[in-house]
């Protein structure tokens, strides 16, 4: 169940669809790093005369990027989880004293939460919450005779949790048969597959919040329905993208996993890039991508960086059709801060009107975007030290999880072996799957962990090196094992 911003957005795309970007073009921000504090100032008069000019803008821009490429992934305010682990505990409890009046209320705003953080919702108690949560609100919902609710609510069990049934393990008969027979429903129905392809083989993908390989990942025998799809890699998180898989029917997510981890539309709309020479060599035919997807004719990209040896506010145009440079122009912020008049006379050239004005120059500049960048050398000694450290933690945690993962499969076996087809099992067979359940757990988290932890062990090592910019080093995790992949020039 997604959450209220997740179902505005859905909203917005059934309803508003096809909206896209201006004919004349979309106006995308770049930096390296954060966007610098004084930027609404010295942007938004040009932004808003491109806006004027027919460009796309501002909150248009955003939901134009949102409905058409992804959605940026933010983390949970703080305690909105812990928050939401009590309403499901107190719905538990209601639940448990036949009280599912009280409990449904508590169930789904917690629900909502929990699937609209999906980084957070991958972790192990998190997960454990939502499928307790959407359990008891299907059983709540049959016992309320909702039988469309509760078929929905364990539907969403199917598809985010495929491989942990609902069984007298840990719920009563009853619910367990609730489950049974939606499965038989779904499939008879009919399952679908979905392929997520990234352009890289380093970012780990996740699908409802479940780790599911690296490269290329094709999943069959999926319940029909929407799914949340995200990757991420060295630390670095890409967007999250909401898809359907239907009955018989082939789903496909494809990742650009460079523009995907650089593009923003939460505290601007735009690109931002680790280095300078990142945003050098990427911010035209990332632009120019992001243009082509949103059916602009050019792309406009804006920065505040260096000309001639003073911070300036730089534009360019690039159209679409040829990938030629239309437009550049540059407004020098020093010595003296231009007033706001003089921004928009940047805005007006970058639209196509013809301005001369003894601040704004025009034609070929070379932009220096402001960066508060360390030495390469600065703390190479520590970093060194550390990256030994955290590189031997992760693959000692990768080998806790490889025992772990074999032993799951060994209990689950024994377990098996003392459960009916229904999964109704004597006292032994339930303590032998508690124990599974509990091993399963641990090997996902020794793995994720111990994956990051080596990734980060040789990121820190590689880039005590004044040579480490061009390196990119990302964890590797799939079904065989996990590691890192190291990539670029030395």
């Amino acid at each position: 169940m997604p959450s209220p911003r997740l179902l505005a957005v859905l909203i917005a795309v059934v309803v508003l669809y096809p909206a896209r970007a201006g004919a004349d073009g979309i106006a995308l921000e770049a930096y390296v790093g954060d966007r610098p504090t004084d930027a609404d100032s010295l942007v938004g008069p040009v932004l808003a005369e491109l806006g004027a000019d027919g460009f796309t803008t501002g909150a248009d821009a955003r939901r134009a990027i949102e409905s058409h490429l992804a959605l940026p992934i933010t983390a949970a305010p703080a305690g909105q989880l812990a928050e939401a682990s009590t309403r499901i505990a107190k719905a538990y409890d209601a639940y448990i004293d036949g009280d599912c009046a009280a409990a449904v209320p508590l169930l789904e705003p917690a629900i909502a939460v929990i699937a609209g953080h999906p980084v957070e919702a991958r972790e192990g108690k998190v997960r454990d919450d939502y499928y307790r949560a959407l359990v008891v609100l299907a059983a709540c919902r049959d016992q309320q005779r909702s039988a469309e609710a509760a078929a929905a609510a364990m539907t969403e069990v199917l598809r985010t949790f495929p491989d942990r049934p609902v069984t007298t393990v840990d719920f009563a008969p009853k619910v367990a048969a609730l489950y049974r027979k939606v499965k038989e429903a779904v499939a008879k129905q009919g399952t679908g597959t979905l392929t997520v392809k990234v352009d890289e083989p380093g970012p780990v993908v996740f699908v409802n919040e479940r780790l599911v390989g690296t490269g290329e990942v094709v999943i069959r025998d999926l319940a029909p329905g929407p799914y949340r799809v995200f990757v991420e890699a060295g630390g670095e998180r890409g967007r999250l993208h909401l898809v359907s898989v239907h009955p018989g029917a082939e789903a496909r997510v494809d990742v650009g996993w460079g523009l995907e981890a650089r593009l923003r539309s939460d505290a601007f709309n735009g690109l931002a890039f680790a280095s300078q020479g990142q945003l050098d060599r990427d911010a035209v035919p990332f632009a120019l991508r992001v243009a082509r997807e949103l059916g602009a004719g050019a792309a406009v990209i804006i920065t505040i960086g260096e000309a001639d040896g003073h911070r300036a506010v730089i534009g360019t145009v690039v159209d679409v059709a040829t990938g030629a440079v239309r437009r550049r122009g540059t407004m020098a912020l020093e010595p003296t801060l231009p007033p706001e008049r003089k921004l928009r006379l940047l805005g007006r050239y970058l639209a196509g009107d013809e301005v001369n004005d003894p601040l704004l120059r025009t034609g070929q500049a070379v932009a220096r975007v402001d960066a508060d960048r360390p030495s390469p050398r600065a703390g190479s000694s520590f970093r060194r030290r550390a990256g030994l450290v955290v590189g031997i933690a992760g693959v000692a945690s990768l080998g806790a999880g490889t025992y772990f993962g074999i032993r799951t499969l060994q209990l689950h076996g024994q377990a098996k072996e003392e459960c009916e087809p229904d999964w109704t099992c004597s006292a032994n067979g339930v303590r032998l799957e508690k124990r599974a359940h509990t091993s399963a757990n641990l090997s996902n988290a020794f793995l994720v962990a111990g994956a990051l932890a080596t990734a980060g062990g040789v990121v820190l090592w590689l880039t005590s090196s004044p040579r480490s910019e061009h390196l990119e080093i990302a964890p590797a995790v799939g079904p065989d094992g996990a590691g890192v992949t190291l990539s670029g020039r030395f």
